[in-house]
């Protein structure tokens, strides 16, 4: 589950990093 996470957490963040203040960021 780790590395899905981390897969998507990467994905969210290139795609939608802008748009998204740093909720993917905190998870990482």
């Amino acid at each position: 589950m780790d590395f899905l996470n981390n897969t998507t957490a990467i994905i969210t963040a290139a795609g939608s990093g802008k748009r998204l203040p740093g909720n993917r960021k905190k998870q990482f």
